[in-house]
């Protein structure tokens, strides 16, 4: 499964990122909840880091795009609290959780390499930065319902099967 796993989320992160569509209203952070509740080892933040550098490779990188990355890292750490279960008000808090971090920590890089270093600069950030956070966080809580509740369902309904063909 890992290798498919790995595969899917580089080829779809990867598209989402360079086809257009709404600012930033992508299932990104949504695979990196997945890849940190179903990839084994290193893989779970291996995966979803390759996939910004391969996009950033082709969009171009920019001066926070290092921060970005660890905002992305840090929506696989939450993704490892659905490895027990990824029922659907545990998704939901960590789908909002991810969309959260990485809000917080993408946008202080924004603020590190754009804005004045102030406290009206940082504030000037955060508010700017609202209506992106509106879209990351739609598309996080849609992207995380169909990806991993999707497959919690799948899994669930699998192993259903399974032992019915046992018994």
């Amino acid at each position: 499964m890992s290798a498919y796993a790995a595969a899917a989320i580089l080829i779809v992160g990867f598209l989402s990122r360079v086809i257009p569509h709404v600012w930033d209203f992508t299932p990104v952070l949504a695979l990196s909840l997945f890849s940190g509740a179903y990839l084994p080892g290193k893989q779970k933040f291996l995966v979803p880091l390759a996939m910004m550098l391969l996009t950033d490779l082709v969009l171009g990188f920019y001066p926070s795009f290092l921060v970005t990355w660890v905002g992305v890292a840090a929506a696989v750490c939450v993704g490892l609290l659905l490895r027990r279960s990824a029922a659907w008000a545990r998704l939901s808090a960590c789908s909002v959780a991810a969309a959260v971090v990485f809000y917080v920590i993408s946008n202080f890089g924004v603020w590190l390499t754009d804005y004045p270093k102030t406290w009206a600069g940082l504030a000037d950030c955060y508010i700017l930065a609202l209506p992106f956070f509106r879209n990351s966080l739609l598309s996080t809580l849609a992207y995380s319902y169909v990806l991993i509740g999707g497959y919690a369902w799948m899994a669930r309904r699998a192993s259903t099967q399974t032992a019915a063909v046992k018994n």
